[in-house]
């Protein structure tokens, strides 16, 4: 009977422990605008169009969940297309500092080369870092690029037990606010 109960214990422990770490995830990202947005000099009569192009290597997920020995597991990837998370983003925050964005006039193009978080073990937690990267280009009405930079956007959480996209998204949120902010 003993022997019984042992193996049931763990057939029930083999069955839930891999449902974890090998079962995808699908995260919401919430944008909050910056509460000090400034409005520029000017903006007002610069019409606007903000294009984004996902240039990721790898666009089938932000994060993967890891086991404890730091190996990829299961996806977590956005409920959201990362293009138009980034899109709504821009165009808020440009609209905010008095711009028109309007799909017309002046081109902001928004290039989205890195978008993920990655989980770091420790001795009592591990922690949850992302990184936003964005090659962002401004072209006039006359099709030449007025403006070119890289923006990167980190953001982390601490103290986490678990590598899942519920520890991934406070961080990515934080990534892509501190993007939007540079």
């Amino acid at each position: 009977m003993k022997t019984l109960m042992s193996l049931v214990l763990l057939g029930s422990m083999t069955l839930l422990l891999p449902s974890c770490a090998l079962t995808p995830e699908k995260i919401d990202l919430v944008y909050t605008p910056a509460s000090n947005a400034v409005v520029v000099e000017g903006a007002a009569g610069t019409e606007l169009n903000v294009v984004v192009n996902d240039v990721r290597a790898r666009t089938d997920r932000v994060a993967s969940k890891v086991n404890g020995y730091g190996q990829e597991m299961a996806a977590i990837s956005l409920n959201q297309d990362v293009s138009k998370l980034v899109e709504d983003a821009l165009e808020l925050e440009l609209r905010n500092r008095g711009f028109n964005v309007n799909g017309s006039g002046v081109q902001v193009v928004a290039e989205v080369y890195d978008f993920q978080n990655e989980f770091q073990s420790g001795f009592w937690s591990g922690t949850a870092l992302a990184s936003v990267r964005l090659n962002i280009k401004v072209r006039n009405a006359s099709g030449v690029y007025t403006f070119s930079e890289m923006i990167v956007g980190q953001g982390r959480k601490e103290k986490i037990q678990l590598a899942t996209g519920k520890n991934a998204q406070p961080a990515l949120d934080e990534a892509l606010r501190n993007a939007m902010k540079a």
